[in-house]
C-alpha cells in the first residue's frame, strides 16, 4: 500500500502554479532588460509565452465566475424573484467583459509572435503590428495580474521610443 502512494503524482493548485511561475518570472526580469539583442528576442518571445499562460489560467477562472453568477441569476430569473439584484447583474456583465479582454491580449500576444521575425527587421510598426503593439502596452498599465505585460512594455519603449509607449500608455493622439 505504501508503495503504491509514492506513484500518486500530485497536480498543483492555480494558485500554486502561479505562485511558482511568479518566482520564476521574477528571476528571469532583471537579466532581461541586460542582455544582448539575440537573447533578448528570445527571452521577449519567453515572456510573450508566460503572458500568454497567465491570461489562460485568469481567463479560465473569470469564466468559472461568470458561468456561477449566470446561474444563480438564471435561478431567480426562472423563479419570479421580484428582488433580482442590479448590482449582481452588472458584476456580471463586467466579469464577461474582463474574460473577453483576456481572450484578446491572448491574441495580441500570439500575433505578435507569429509577427516576431518582421517586426524584428522592421524599424517601424506596421498598423495590425502597432495595434497590437499599442494594446499590449495599454493593457500593461490597467492590467495587474499579469505583470508580464509590464516588462514587455519596457522593450516596446526601447524598441520604438518613449513618446510611443507615454502615447499608448495614456491613449492621447499622436
Amino acid at each position: 500500500m505504501a508503495a503504491s502512494a509514492k506513484n500518486i503524482v500530485r497536480i498543483p493548485s492555480t494558485k500554486e502554479a502561479i505562485k511558482s511561475f511568479d518566482l520564476e518570472f521574477k528571476s528571469l526580469t532583471p537579466k532581461f532588460l541586460q542582455r544582448s539583442s539575440t537573447l533578448t528576442h528570445s527571452l521577449s518571445k519567453q515572456l510573450l509565452k508566460q503572458a500568454q499562460f497567465r491570461l489562460k489560467v485568469l481567463k479560465k477562472r473569470r469564466h468559472a465566475m461568470v458561468r456561477q453568477s449566470s446561474e444563480i441569476l438564471a435561478q431567480l430569473i426562472k423563479n419570479d424573484e421580484e428582488n433580482i439584484d442590479v448590482n449582481r447583474a452588472r458584476q456580471l456583465f463586467k466579469d464577461e467583459s474582463i474574460e473577453e479582454a483576456y481572450e484578446l491580449l491572448d491574441h495580441f500576444c500570439e500575433f505578435i509572435l507569429v509577427q516576431f521575425s518582421h517586426i524584428r527587421k522592421l524599424e517601424d510598426c506596421r498598423d495590425d503590428v502597432n495595434e497590437a503593439v499599442s494594446s499590449l502596452i495599454y493593457a500593461s498599465t490597467r492590467c495587474g495580474e499579469v505583470p508580464e505585460l509590464r516588462v514587455i512594455r519596457k522593450l516596446f519603449k526601447k524598441r520604438y521610443g518613449q513618446k510611443f509607449a507615454k502615447v499608448n500608455c495614456s491613449l492621447e493622439i499622436g
